[in-house]
């Protein structure tokens, strides 16, 4: 099995030792029914952990990756490693269309991406937490917050559908670890001024610029200049589920012309399922043999 290495931009500790490798492997016919058949309730967030879990094969010292620790990562790092994936299962070039969002337009634009320009450069130094200091008000606030993980948004995807406080505000106070107000630390579940959580939230973002892909679009119908949000969680599970329709069909043919068992064709990725099909399909059209 090939793996191929990629650096995170954020890192990750593991029994207090930092680290940024980690070791990924082409998605094969197995992981692509995987996903296909996961229960159609589960969200896109899920999805993406279960899809790294089979793929991600190192993780720092670990050789054995699950679940648990694609959550323990942050969003950027999980993006980055999607990101990775993606270019290693299609190539490096994306192909998509965004809609116009103004309310008359819905123009169609069609958009090209590279994966290299979409990937951040790691970080000097790994760390765990990171401090802010607010004056609102006259009061200081201090505040000691972590930046959100893949398991951080599991968690508040599964409580939105539970209650109606807002998934941001229920994810920015799963991060903050220690809030001081003017050096008293304060008691957990205390509301923040709004002024405090909106500079937390800026913050992270700053800290994690991989976690969100904008990319600063003008419609050629209406000129209507706009930021569009590019998940690539959400474009690679596509990509994966609109291929994954034909792998029947794939291991039919192959099965019945190589004589290979369901188990020998779904260990193989699917450049190399493709690679035999074109064989087999100039082999039919010209009768050869």
């Amino acid at each position: 099995m090939k793996t191929s290495a990629v650096i995170l931009p954020n890192g990750f500790s593991i029994n207090g030792r930092p680290y940024r490798n980690a070791g990924l492997r082409v998605p094969n016919g197995n992981d692509e029914i995987f996903i296909k058949e996961l229960f159609p309730g589960i969200s896109a967030v899920k999805r993406t952990i279960f899809l790294l879990s089979r793929c991600v094969v190192e993780l720092g010292p670990k050789k054995e990756v699950d679940d648990n620790d694609i959550r323990n990562l942050t969003l950027g790092d999980r993006d980055a490693l999607l990101l990775h994936l993606r270019r290693l299962t299609y190539g490096e070039r994306i192909e998509s269309v965004i809609i116009c969002p103004k309310a008359g337009c819905k123009e169609k634009m069609s958009l090209e991406l590279q994966i290299d320009s979409l990937l951040i450069p790691p970080k000097r130094h790994i760390r765990e937490f990171y401090q802010l200091n607010k004056k609102v008000n006259g009061e200081d606030y201090s505040i000691e917050f972590k930046l959100p993980s893949a398991g951080d948004i599991e968690a508040v995807s599964d409580s939105s559908v539970k209650d109606s406080e807002p998934a941001s505000t229920k994810l920015l106070y799963r991060c903050i670890r220690d809030v001081k107000k003017n050096g008293q630390n304060l008691k957990s579940g205390i509301m923040l001024p709004e002024t405090v959580a909106d500079a937390i939230s800026r913050r992270m973002a700053e800290l994690d610029t991989q976690s969100e892909i904008l990319l600063k679009m003008t419609c050629p119908a209406c000129s209507f200049e706009f930021i569009a949000d590019f998940d690539i969680g959400d474009f690679f599970l596509k990509e994966l589920a609109a291929h994954s329709q034909d792998i029947f069909r794939e291991v039919h043919l192959l099965a019945w012309n190589y004589h290979w068992d369901e188990k020998e064709i779904l260990t193989m990725t699917r450049e190399r399922r493709q690679i035999y099909l074109n064989i087999l399909t100039e082999i039919l059209n010209t009768g050869e043999h």
